[in-house]
């Protein structure tokens, strides 16, 4: 099965070298995402709380976009510019992630510009959501997988197409 890149052109204005966002099956992979306001293309502020509830909002945008949420994240990196903002980061972790917490990795780091404090990458799932077989014969299954946007068909466990609901 090939990754596929999700649209979030709605989210990101800005174009990048990478990708913000890769699917593989129902797995989301999402780039580092610094606290930049993508509407204006500029810093969300100068300070670090600034900057990292405006990261955690735009991961929590892109996975809305996904099919996905904040709760099905399972695995964060924060890289840190200054670990005197470790109890914020803290503060604000349990805010956007008020129950059951993703494992999380904080690196203290030094950013490609001198203004950036945080970037966060994270992986999250999309949840199956009615996942049914349509033929009662062991030998020749047909199964619709629907998650976020998107259903896919598979049969014998090969995906044959998917489709954009």
């Amino acid at each position: 099965m090939k990754h596929k890149i999700p649209d979030v052109s709605k989210i990101f204005k800005m174009s990048a070298p990478y990708s913000y966002v890769l699917q593989h099956g129902n797995m989301l992979y999402v780039s580092g995402i610094p606290g930049m306001d993508y509407e204006k293309g500029e810093l969300a502020g100068i300070d670090f709380e600034s900057q990292a509830r405006k990261s955690f909002e735009n991961i929590s945008n892109l996975l809305i976009e996904c099919g996905s949420g904040m709760d099905k994240v399972v695995k964060t990196t924060v890289l840190l510019c200054d670990a005197k903002n470790f109890a914020k980061l803290n503060e604000l972790y349990t805010e956007f992630f008020p129950t059951n917490p993703p494992a999380r990795s904080t690196p203290i780091v030094e950013l490609p510009l001198d203004t950036l404090h945080i970037s966060i990458d994270c992986i999250a799932y999309i949840e199956w959501k009615n996942i049914y077989s349509l033929s009662p014969y062991t030998h020749c299954r047909v199964i619709i997988c629907r998650f976020g946007k998107y259903e896919e068909i598979s049969i014998f466990g090969l995906i044959v197409f998917t489709i954009a609901s």
